[in-house]
């Protein structure tokens, strides 16, 4: 949503990533799942696992279920934890 500029604020990709954070920093799971899968794929910023397995873990543990299943598919040892 704030990757692609659906939300009509003409907000580029840093701005949708800083607000995918803030969100996910404020408690809403699917921005945390959403900023983990960015930083996992360096979608519009620079790939960074550690950044991705700490939004997962996150997400995981406030119950989102995509989160708990790509948490069991990674070979943790390679994001950094």
């Amino acid at each position: 949503f704030y990757l692609n500029k659906q939300n009509g604020s003409g907000a580029d990709a840093k701005d949708g990533v800083a607000w995918l954070t803030k969100a996910a920093e404020n408690g809403d799971v699917k921005a945390m799942v959403e900023i983990a899968n960015v930083y996992a794929a360096g979608f519009k910023v620079e790939e960074t696992p550690k950044q991705a397995l700490h939004w997962w873990k996150m997400a995981a543990e406030a119950g989102d279920e995509e989160a708990t299943a790509q948490l069991k598919l990674l070979d943790t040892s390679n994001y950094g934890d």
